[in-house]
C-alpha cells in the first residue's frame, strides 16, 4: 500500500481547486495577548461588578460560611471539588488498567459514598451546631473536648 496524500483524503487538509493544500489563517502574537487579557477583563469586571454588591452586605460570619444559603447539593459538590484533587486524572485510568472493573468500580464507590453520606448528614449537622463551620467543632460539640483532640 502507497503512503496516503493530501489529494487521496480531504480529511488530510483543506485543499485549493488546484490541489495546493490551504494554510488556516495565522494569529499574531500580539492579537492573541490583545484577546487574551481583555477577556480576562472583561471577566474581572463582571465579576466585582456582581459579586462586589454582596460582598459589601456580608459580615465575616457569611463570608466565611455561607450560612444557610447552599443547600446540601451544593455542599456536597464543593465537598467533591477539593477533596477530588488532581489525583483523580491519574490514579483512575492506572487503576482501571492495572486491577481491571474490579479496581474502578472501587475508586468509584471510594469517591460516591462519603459525597452521598454527606449529604444527607448536612440537614443534621446544621439543626446540631447552627454556628459551626467546621467538622471538628461538631464533633467537640457532640463527643467532647477528649475526643476532638483525638480526632
Amino acid at each position: 500500500d502507497a503512503p496516503r496524500t493530501r489529494q487521496d483524503s480531504p480529511a488530510l487538509g483543506a485543499m485549493s481547486t488546484a490541489g495546493e493544500p490551504i494554510d488556516p489563517p495565522v494569529l499574531s502574537g500580539g492579537l492573541c495577548y490583545a484577546l487574551l487579557f481583555s477577556t480576562l477583563g472583561v471577566i474581572l469586571l463582571t465579576t466585582v461588578a456582581i459579586g462586589g454588591r454582596r460582598l459589601l452586605d456580608t459580615d465575616n460570619d457569611n463570608y466565611m460560611t455561607a450560612r444557610n444559603t447552599q443547600s446540601g447539593v451544593w455542599l456536597t459538590l464543593s465537598y467533591f471539588a477539593s477533596s477530588i484533587g488532581a489525583w483523580v486524572i491519574f490514579a483512575v485510568p492506572e487503576a482501571a488498567i492495572l486491577g481491571g472493573s474490579i479496581a474502578l468500580a472501587g475508586y468509584t464507590i471510594s469517591a460516591v459514598v462519603p459525597l452521598v453520606l454527606f449529604e444527607f448528614m448536612t440537614p443534621y449537622l446544621r439543626a446540631r451546631l447552627p454556628t459551626g463551620i467546621t467538622f471538628a467543632e461538631f464533633v467537640q460539640e457532640r463527643y467532647g473536648t477528649e475526643n476532638t483532640v483525638v480526632f
